[in-house]
């Protein structure tokens, strides 16, 4: 299911008016202003700008309403294939944005297989290990540091790098940089309860260096969107390899690499000692363990 206020926001961009969206979703026109500000204080960028009595979407705008279609798409097809196999028994999955959007999909078959049925929670760290917590979920894929509690299996089943990247046409595309020159440079990182964000949290305390010293950082809780963004020139971002690698190849992106500073995590199965989990965990390891994945991550070194 699409959160409620994103279908706000579909409504508005359709529109085009506070008030005829209000009345279409049958909410007050507060309710729509208060579900489009939850948005953009989420994905930190502006989404909507009044000109006149119209409103108008910002170029952020324009590509958050076109990858929620394209999510729209992917649900419905994906509702579609559970109606199919809703007599067989499924276990629940989460795994966090890098893995679930493009780990999975470019370097694993587990889509493609048809032995293992599984409902697929997307979502950052923060709340992947609380479902987890609270068996709302069997098992999570997580690309990023984890602390582990009483009770919990974690078992590394890759090892990613973050790296640096850009657009061709910025400045310091393909440069090799001292970590401070960065700290008045327009960045970008991932949002607040993202493994990425802990990982680059833990290696600058590590060094001596916080994130307030970042004097131009913008976090965004979206990799397509970030992605979208850098193209433009103007920011540089923190990314993993497996989420640009595509970019990289075709050009769209160019990496920039930091002095002195090799930034390598694990991506991390992690479950709680049971029967059911355990067994899941046993099968999962055949298709998320693959040559494809272990030749990605060879390439991310040369980058």
């Amino acid at each position: 299911m699409l959160d409620i206020r994103y279908k706000t926001f579909l409504e508005l961009a359709k529109q085009l008016n506070y008030t005829k969206a209000a009345k279409r979703l049958n909410y007050t026109q507060p309710t729509v202003t208060k579900h489009i500000q939850y948005i953009e204080n989420r994905l930190q960028v502006k989404l909507v700008y009044s000109q006149g009595r119209e409103v108008k979407l910002t170029h952020e705008g324009i590509l958050l309403r076109d990858h929620l279609y394209e999510l729209l798409d992917m649900i419905e097809k994906f509702e579609h294939t559970l109606a199919r196999s809703n007599n067989r028994s499924s276990s629940n999955i989460g795994t966090s944005r890098t893995v679930g959007e493009y780990y999975i999909p470019l370097y694993t078959k587990l889509l493609a297989q048809n032995r293992l049925h599984f409902n697929l929670l997307v979502e950052n760290t923060d709340i992947l290990l609380g479902a987890l917590e609270e068996r709302s979920i069997d098992c999570a894929l997580i690309s990023g540091p984890v602390k582990e509690r009483a009770g919990m299996i974690k078992e590394e089943f890759f090892r990613d790098q973050i790296v640096l990247v850009c657009s061709p046409n910025h400045n310091l595309a393909g440069k090799t940089v001292d970590l401070a020159d960065l700290f008045d440079e327009k960045l970008t990182m991932r949002e607040h309860g993202s493994g990425l964000l802990q990982s680059l949290t833990t290696t600058f305390y590590k060094m001596g260096i916080q994130l307030s010293q970042f004097n131009q950082l913008k976090f965004i809780g979206n990799i397509r969107l970030t992605k979208e963004i850098l193209y433009q020139g103007e920011r540089l971002g923190f990314l993993y390899f497996a989420s640009v690698r595509e970019d990289i190849e075709a050009g769209k992106l160019v990496t920039v690499n930091i002095r002195g500073l090799n930034l390598r995590q694990p991506y991390y199965m992690v479950y709680y000692d049971t029967c059911q989990a355990c067994n899941l965990a046993q099968k999962l390891r055949q298709y998320i363990v693959t040559p494809m994945a272990e030749a990605a991550s060879g390439g991310a070194d040369k980058k």
